[in-house]
């Protein structure tokens, strides 16, 4: 997630402080919009290894300033930000904080405030998660109140064909003629649709008059579509050998698709 740079005025004679930023997670090429690639991509800039602004996005020049990081740190210069030089990359601006944390002693005369605590990555997909959850249960909440709106419109529905038969029937003892005979009239309920397999969904529909009849039976079966995503799985990047590092990915979902791989 985007690291936050937290800046504290303790008085007009204090100095901004440099936040303690750092590198939580594996990066490399091909990465797009990412907050940690972003922060990756301010640090080469600083060290003079890239040029241009920090976009979150991983290709051929971040990877090539990667790899001169990499050469100037003793790190085998795959290109790939793993824990080596993650390691080498958080150092470097621990080192950049106590350096920046030194001068203000000396300018000002007292020690500067610590940097407020980030938010990890762990923290920020904790307080994701529980937002979906919330959303589930909102989603879940409107589709009931949505089969009650269905349930009364076919109540009202009856209730109308009811009221018409009886008319009928009244009009009918007025004029003293032989009453038409009574039309039994299908209440039907239907239950949920059931869970989508092999493209189909079924459920059940019940006549509560017993009519014996199919006049407006609702369908019981119709087709469905299962979607599955794919959950990739990335293991780490083997030692080089030939110019050539290879990785196993596999799919947890085992979708049987390489989409987003």
């Amino acid at each position: 997630m985007k690291k936050l740079i937290f800046v504290s005025l303790v008085s007009l004679l204090f100095i901004p402080l440099i936040a303690n930023a750092s590198l939580d997670t594996n990066l490399y090429y091909g990465l797009q919009k990412n907050s940690d690639v972003k922060q990756l991509q301010e640090f080469l800039i600083d060290k003079g290894l890239l040029t241009g602004s920090s976009t979150g996005n991983f290709f051929s020049l971040t990877l090539k300033a990667v790899r001169a990081y990499q050469t100037s740190m003793g790190i085998s210069s795959t290109g790939y930000v793993g824990t080596l030089t993650r390691t080498a990359v958080n150092n470097d601006l621990a080192t950049q904080l106590s350096a920046s944390n030194t001068e203000a002693t000396a300018e000002t005369g007292s020690m500067p405030p610590a940097p407020i605590p980030q938010a990890t990555t762990n923290d920020v997909v904790a307080t994701l998660q529980a937002q979906i959850a919330l959303l589930l249960q909102q989603v879940q909440a409107m589709q009931a109140q949505q089969t009650t709106v269905q349930q009364l419109q076919q109540t009202v529905q009856q209730q109308t064909q009811t009221i018409q038969q009886i008319q009928q029937n009244t009009q009918q003892i007025a004029t003293n003629t032989t009453p038409a005979p009574v039309v039994c009239s299908p209440n039907w309920t239907c239950g949920y649709w059931s869970t989508c397999s092999a493209s189909q969904q079924a459920r059940t529909c019940t006549d509560s008059n017993g009519c014996g009849v199919l006049t407006s039976k609702p369908t019981e079966s119709q087709s469905c579509t299962v979607v599955c995503n794919p959950n990739w799985q990335i293991g780490e990047w083997n030692v080089c050998a030939n110019s050539l590092q290879t990785r196993t990915v596999t799919d947890s979902n085992n979708c049987g698709i390489t989409t987003n791989k």
